[in-house]
């Protein structure tokens, strides 16, 4: 079954079920636009989306004390997944602004540090390089062992290496060599 006709089978009431009902529901929405968005379905994903949407509002604040991917559900979440999907989407514009929506440090943390690759890519694509790298020296400070492990990083700082016109700065080049980017 489809994470759609899932979601869609289970749909709670958003007035009487509980939070985690409705996170996992919301969950199921987001999986259900990730689909519809790589299968360019927008109509599908856009109304996936919304219903991630409201389920993130009423959800809120609901941590899972069982399991572990699903931790939290929030409107934070939501935002961050909508950015991954429009990169996909081929949308920078969109995703900056869709990325002011997420707070700083936004949970589950791993959720938070795979959106910030999604903003550099979309910073990249509007040509700004200097955001761009911030970001991942960010993430290299805070986020180090799960950075190294990222190829969408090496890749975004490739993107970086290979768009220098002058000479690259000590900290792309130390951040290229962090990573194994030639």
């Amino acid at each position: 079954m489809s994470p759609q006709a899932t979601a869609e089978a289970i749909e709670p009431s958003m007035t009487r079920s509980g939070q985690d009902q409705v996170a996992v529901w919301g969950w199921l929405n987001l999986g259900a636009a990730a689909a519809a968005t790589r299968n360019n379905r927008i109509d599908v994903a856009t109304d996936a989306l919304r219903r991630a949407r409201a389920a993130g509002h009423v959800a809120a604040g609901y941590v899972s004390p069982q399991v572990a991917h699903w931790t939290s559900f929030t409107p934070a979440v939501v935002a961050m997944r909508d950015v991954e999907l429009a990169m996909v989407t081929g949308d920078a514009g969109r995703a900056l602004q869709t990325a002011r929506l997420v707070p700083s440090g936004a949970r589950p943390a791993v959720t938070y540090q795979r959106f910030q690759l999604d903003v550099v890519a979309a910073a990249l694509e509007r040509r700004r390089a200097d955001e761009a790298l911030a970001i991942l020296l960010s993430l290299r400070e805070s986020a180090s062992g799960w950075l190294r492990h990222q190829r969408y990083a090496r890749t975004l700082t490739g993107r970086l290496l290979h768009r220098r016109a002058r000479a690259v700065s000590p900290e792309l080049r130390e951040l290229a060599d962090f990573l194994d980017v030639a």
